[in-house]
């Protein structure tokens, strides 16, 4: 995105997953989105092929590992039940047991990839594949290409999220993808929509599983939410680099809401003045805090920021009615200018009969209907409200 220095105006480099593969197309430079008609790939397209062939990759060299050691230790347990019993062979033993167990490691958080990206909804996007370098796998998956969709959702995941929750992310997203475009459809509007899962940072184990100080300190702080903001902040950028005129929406459900306002404020520094704007509304749910006290520190238009939570929430419950004792500025609940919305039963303006969402976990989650369907909550219709651009359809 634009920066200026020294009085003059440069642009920043697109975001780094989807930098690499701009020099492939348009010389290097994409100026807008390509249209779904164009003969040419989109870089989210060209992604998405080279992530998936380094994930299959992986998962057949971990599955060779995990059967050649399974077969080498079977081996020498047989030996050893012959009588050798010696250093060599309990050496090799050990060294194969462990060969094993790495690759089952691996394959644990490498097979939820693939699952979600497998079904019958089409077309997904893995759009990031980084299994190096970071505590755990990171992982983007698109419904959608966000490269040629009228409008554009990320969500952001919060504590105790790891790939191994990928299938029900994407489950979601996909959920999410059907109502925007039926919001769209009846609006008489492009159904072009994608709806993006990201787990693009490492969110904080559950302390209260792992029961270690570290976990409850990385959940009591900031900490992890800031080492995501800089990755949130260029994705989204690339988004809006490839997209310039396609709404873009942030989701963050509790700790992800943390890194969303962070990447927000993040952007909202760095933005120069003829810049466009990247992103065009938030919302926020079963959130604990957002590190601000007003809400032009998000950067975001006016009137585009939005909140929710449910009776029942621990989270908002607790830490967002003590932000203060944790540094996370004011509770967001009490914010002038982040409009809270329902998650209570109700009807939408058009007379469509929602349930309501319960807990910290249900916000985007399908529940029963009166007729006995699976359907999306009033928390979920809402969020699909907001991404499609239609705040006024939202239930209040």
């Amino acid at each position: 995105m634009p920066l200026r220095r020294g009085g003059s105006l440069e642009c920043r480099p697109a975001c780094a997953y989807l930098g690499r593969i701009q020099a492939m197309t348009s010389g290097g430079q994409i100026d807008g989105a390509i249209p779904e008609s164009a003969s040419v790939d989109t870089p989210t397209q060209i992604a998405d092929r080279d992530n998936r062939r380094r994930l299959a990759e992986d998962i057949s060299r971990n599955e060779a590992i995990r059967e050649q050691s399974r077969s080498e230790f079977d081996e020498l347990t047989r030996q050893t039940q012959r009588g050798d019993r010696g250093a060599k062979t309990r050496r090799r033993m050990r060294e194969a047991a462990s060969r094993l167990q790495s690759a089952e490691a691996q394959l644990e958080q490498l097979h939820p990839i693939g699952k979600a990206l497998d079904g019958p909804t089409r077309p997904k996007f893995l759009m990031l594949y980084e299994p190096d370098g970071h505590r755990q796998m990171h992982a983007v998956i698109s419904v959608g290409d966000p490269d040629t969709a009228a409008t554009v959702s990320v969500t952001i995941p919060g504590v105790d999220t790891d790939s191994r929750s990928l299938p029900g992310m994407v489950f979601e997203a996909v959920q999410l993808h059907r109502a925007v475009k039926e919001i769209l459809t009846s609006e008489a509007r492009p159904a072009s929509t994608a709806t993006i899962a990201w787990l693009g940072y490492d969110p904080p184990l559950d302390a209260v599983e792992t029961r270690r100080i570290i976990d409850a300190w990385n959940m009591a702080t900031t900490r992890r939410a800031r080492e995501a903001a800089p990755n949130l902040a260029e994705f989204l950028s690339g988004i809006r680099q490839n997209n310039p005129t396609g709404r873009l929406s942030l989701l963050g459900h509790s700790y992800g809401s943390l890194a969303a306002s962070l990447a927000l404020q993040m952007l909202k520094s760095k933005k120069a003045d003829c810049a466009p704007q990247v992103v065009s509304s938030a919302v926020f749910y079963g959130s604990p805090g957002l590190v601000i006290d007003r809400v032009d520190e998000l950067g975001l238009p006016e009137n585009s920021a939005y909140i929710m939570r449910t009776s029942d929430d621990p989270t908002v419950n607790y830490f967002a009615a003590h932000t203060k004792l944790h540094f996370w500025g004011t509770n967001p609940y009490e914010i002038d200018g982040i409009e809270e919305l329902s998650t209570k039963e109700g009807e939408d303006p058009k007379g469509a009969h929602h349930q309501a969402a319960s807990g910290h976990a249900g916000y985007p989650r399908l529940v029963k209907g009166k007729d006995g369907k699976d359907v999306l909550s009033t928390a979920g219709y809402n969020i699909a409200a907001i991404v499609a651009g239609f705040p006024e359809l939202a239930i209040r």
